[in-house]
């Protein structure tokens, strides 16, 4: 098992290559951003979030959650569900893992000034950072749904 260098070691982007291991799969990253829900240990969490941080500070919140996390995308040596190396490398994956970021941020500075018109905007350029990564990526897989193909490149780009 590859050991864990801490983020405040010097000389952390270089060793993180070849000694950095990721503890999570790249679903089990992501999946409680995309669904409360399904968190396994988090329902208990979420109501109590939600008594701390009621309304526009949860949004606040969870604005600051996807911008600060989006990164975590891009670190080598993530893999997928599958077994598939995350495609940290290619130019559309950073490209994608970028627009979350900025979508994130876009989130929080509308969310500070509260103005829910402004915000169901976001939502939607919120949607779209997912989705755009999502078609190349995520919903694809095998006809019985096991996601055997995700994570790796279309057919025309390898």
């Amino acid at each position: 098992m590859a050991r864990l260098i801490p983020l405040s070691q010097p000389g952390f982007r270089s060793a993180r290559s070849a000694a950095f291991c990721c503890y999570a799969l790249l679903g089990a990253l992501l999946l409680p951003a995309q669904a409360p829900q399904a968190r396994s240990i988090t329902d208990d969490y979420v109501e109590w979030g939600s008594t701390i941080y009621p309304g526009w500070l949860a949004i606040d919140q969870a604005a600051m959650g996807i911008t600060e996390t989006a990164p975590l995308l891009l670190t080598p040596g993530r893999r997928c569900q599958n077994g598939k190396p995350v495609p940290v490398d290619r130019a559309d994956w950073k490209q994608y893992v970028k627009d979350l970021v900025e979508v994130g941020k876009l989130a929080r500075k509308t969310s500070q000034a509260r103005n829910y018109e402004a915000f169901i905007d976001v939502s939607e350029k919120l949607n779209d950072a997912c989705a755009n990564c999502h078609k190349v990526y995520r919903d694809k897989g095998g006809t019985e749904g096991s996601g055997a193909t995700r994570c790796q490149p279309p057919l025309e780009e390898k």
